[in-house]
C-alpha cells in the first residue's frame, strides 16, 4: 500500500511539473504556487515515502539517528510548505475575484520565496533543541516529539499548531467565504453590468473551486495528525498505541498525491488533453531521466 501511494504521488506530481514545462498556456502565476505545491509534493513522496517504504519492508527502521533527523525535517518543512502555499493560492484568489487583481509572476516568486523562508525557519527550530525529530510510537517513521509533555517540547507543538495550521486555515476560510459572498451578492444584484462580470469571473471561480478542494483534502489528510498531537499534550499519551499513530502518518502521506489528482481532474486546460498524451508524457520524461542521451 505505502509503494502504491509512492508510485502514485511521484506519477501525478511529476506529471503537473512538466505538464507546466511543456505547454506554455499553463504557464501563469497561479499555475506557478500550485506547481511549487506540487514540488514539495513530489520531494514529499520521493524522501518521506521511500523512508517508511524501507522500514516496512524490514518492519523496523533501518536508519540511525542522523537520518531519523533528516526525514522528520523534509516531511516536516513540506508540510508547511503545502500549507503555506495553499494559504497563499487562497489569498490570490481572493484578491483576483473580489477586487480584480491581476498578480504576476515577480508576486508569484516573492510569495514562494516567502512560503520556503517560513516553512525553514519553523521547521529548523527542533534542531536548536526546541523539540526534536524522534521515532514514531509505530517506529517507522519519523517526526516532532509529540508526545513530551515538557514545557520546551510542548510548547513548540502548540505554538506550531497555532501558526502553521490555525494561523493559515482561517486566512483561508475567511479568503474563501469572502469569495462566496461576494458571488452571492453579484447574483442578487440581478443586473446587465453584474451578469457580465459573473461571466468575466466564472474561470476565476472554477480555479478558486479547484483550490478550496485541494484545501479540503489537505485538511483531511493532516487533521488526525493533529488530533493525536492535542491528545499527546493533554495528557493522553498512552492513548497512542503503533496501530493508532500509523494511520494518521499513512493520510499524510496520501495527501501527498491528492493535490495533483484534483489538479489534473479539474483544471480545464489540463483535463481537455487526451489521456494517451498525459501518458506519453510521463513515460518519455521518465526515459529521459534512467536513459539520459550522451
Amino acid at each position: 500500500m505505502v509503494a502504491s501511494i509512492g508510485v502514485v504521488g511521484l506519477c501525478t506530481n511529476s506529471l503537473v511539473l512538466i505538464l507546466y514545462c511543456r505547454f506554455k498556456p499553463l504557464r501563469t502565476p497561479t499555475n506557478l504556487l500550485l506547481v511549487n505545491l506540487s514540488f514539495s509534493d513530489f520531494v514529499f513522496s520521493l524522501f518521506g515515502l521511500s523512508s517508511i517504504f524501507a522500514s516496512c519492508v524490514s518492519r523496523k527502521w533501518i536508519w540511525d539517528k542522523a537520518g531519523c533527523i533528516f526525514v522528520g525535517l523534509c516531511e516536516n518543512l513540506l508540510g508547511c510548505v503545502s500549507i503555506f502555499t495553499l494559504t497563499v493560492v487562497a489569498y490570490e484568489r481572493y484578491i483576483r475575484v473580489v477586487f480584480e487583481k491581476v498578480v504576476d509572476f515577480p508576486w508569484s516568486w516573492k510569495a514562494i520565496t516567502s512560503v520556503w523562508l517560513c516553512s525553514m525557519a519553523w521547521t529548523s527550530a527542533p534542531l536548536m533543541e526546541w523539540n526534536r525529530y524522534i521515532l514514531e510510537p509505530h517506529g517507522l517513521d519519523c517526526s516532532l516529539d509529540r508526545v513530551s509533555t515538557e514545557t520546551s517540547q510542548s510548547s513548540f507543538i502548540l505554538l506550531s499548531f497555532l501558526a502553521c495550521f490555525v494561523a493559515p486555515v482561517s486566512i483561508m476560510i475567511y479568503c474563501y467565504g469572502y469569495i462566496l459572498y461576494s458571488i452571492r451578492m453579484l447574483r442578487k444584484l440581478q443586473s446587465v453590468e453584474t451578469s457580465h462580470v459573473l461571466r468575466l469571473l466564472h474561470y476565476e471561480v472554477k480555479v478558486a473551486i479547484m483550490c478550496l478542494l485541494m484545501i479540503l483534502a489537505f485538511l483531511l489528510c493532516w487533521m488526525p495528525y493533529t488530533v493525536l498531537s492535542f491528545l499527546a499534550m493533554s495528557g493522553h499519551g498512552n492513548m497512542i498505541t503503533p496501530a493508532t499513530a500509523i494511520v494518521p502518518c499513512v493520510l499524510v502521506k496520501i495527501g501527498a498525491a491528492t493535490n495533483a489528482i484534483i489538479y489534473i481532474l479539474t483544471n480545464k486546460k489540463v483535463s481537455n488533453i487526451p489521456l494517451y498524451y498525459f501518458t506519453y508524457l510521463l513515460l518519455s520524461n521518465l526515459v529521459t531521466i534512467v536513459l539520459p542521451s550522451k
